[in-house]
């Protein structure tokens, strides 16, 4: 009478190990810190195609007209995040906005300075106290992160893509 299959299990230990392999690697992976940016691309995510962006000034003069839309820009860098380059912050002269990427999936290199053409989403919003103080940490201004205490308001953008002026 033919005997039954049975299963051969790996012992516990070397399923367990199985498991923990692929999440070890994706933590290391996503602890190295700053990503690679290629720092003399002349643009980062989508490829910006605006012929002729606005400057940052009439974007603001109009902003809550503006507000929700898809706009191209036109701006001076004035800071980029030091942790990463994941936000840079960008000047008409009076006032700024934040620039941010779509899905987290590009970065701008840390030195990036001089006029830039951003596309995406443009809002006036609050923005938190935790947000207001991450933002000035990550560009070293601890001292003025401590003293955040209300939401501000301000104006971003959701960018999917940035290009040299």
């Amino acid at each position: 009478m033919p005997q039954p299959k049975t299963t051969r299990r790996a012992p516990a230990a070397l399923r367990a190990l199985a498991l923990a392999l692929p999440l070890a690697l994706a933590a290391a992976l996503t602890a190295c810190g700053a990503p690679e940016v290629d720092a003399e691309a002349d643009y980062w995510g989508a490829p910006v195609a605006a012929e002729a962006p606005m400057p940052l000034g009439e974007v603001l003069d109009q902003a809550d007209a503006l507000s929700g839309t898809e706009v191209a820009i036109r701006a001076e860098v004035v800071e980029v995040c030091q942790a990463k380059g994941c936000w840079i912050l960008l000047t008409d002269g009076d006032r700024e906005m934040r620039v941010r990427f779509v899905d987290y999936a590009f970065f701008v290199p840390m030195d990036l300075t001089g006029e830039i053409v951003v596309e995406g989403t443009f809002e006036v919003t609050m923005q938190s106290v935790e947000d207001t103080k991450h933002y000035l940490e990550d560009a070293g201004k601890h001292e003025e992160a401590e003293a955040v205490t209300e939401p501000i308001e301000v104006y971003s953008l959701m960018a999917t893509g940035v290009r040299r002026a």
